[in-house]
């Protein structure tokens, strides 16, 4: 926070107090005002009248000398702000000599004898050894079951054995799916096809009441 944001700060408590000094000082002197027109012609009459005086004289004294004091510190502050500052010095750079350059001394090399090259050694052919890829084996796609639906208008029972007078295992309404599996046999003047049905029981049903689904 800043120097102008606290004196800022301060002038407006400053204010503040003067205001409420002031109003302070303004209510007695209306209570002693309302006391003087209640009591009686005489000294209290007198007293009354000189406390409301005295008070209203203090208010307008402590507002006047209160917007003074203000006044003078605004005044005070915008005068500093106009004086020019003085800069602030700045310290003078140190200048570094720079070093001279001195020539390098000569250096005397030894000469070296050559010495002859050795023959490079004859270099081993090595041959590539490629990994020739195994074939893949081949999936054999497996047949879908063959599947058969229930159509004869009210349903069938699947029956634990072939014929119309065995246990019925499940019933199975008009249009259920069922899976086939590979025995019929003839009972009952009928022909029964062994089927699975969606809840896994495995029986027979007559074949005159479903209709095989074309794969």
């Amino acid at each position: 926070m800043g120097v102008t944001a606290v004196f800022q700060i301060i002038v407006y408590i400053l204010l503040a107090l003067i205001l409420l000094g002031t109003l302070a000082f303004l209510g007695r002197a209306w209570r002693a005002r309302s006391e003087t027109a209640r009591a009686p012609y005489g000294v209290g009459h007198l007293e009354s009248r000189q406390t409301a005086r005295r008070n209203l004289l203090w208010g307008f004294l402590l507002l006047v000398g209160g917007f003074l004091c203000v006044g003078s510190f605004l005044l005070g502050s915008q005068i500093a702000a106009l004086l020019p500052q003085e800069p602030t010095a700045v310290p003078p750079i140190p200048t570094v000599p720079l070093p001279t350059a001195t020539e390098p001394a000569a250096i005397v090399v030894p000469t070296e004898t050559a010495v002859p090259a050795t023959l490079p050694n004859p270099t081993e052919t090595v041959p590539l050894v490629t990994d020739t890829p195994e074939p893949l084996p081949t999936e054999t796609a497996v047949p879908a079951p063959t599947t058969a639906t229930v159509n004869s208008g009210v349903g069938v029972w699947l029956r634990s054995v072939p014929g119309t007078a065995s246990d019925q295992l499940e019933y199975l309404v008009d249009g259920t799916i069922l899976t086939l599996l590979d025995s019929q046999q003839t009972a009952d003047d009928l022909v029964w096809q062994q089927v699975t049905a969606p809840s896994g029981t495995a029986g027979w049903v007559a074949l005159d009441f479903i209709v095989i689904n074309q794969p």
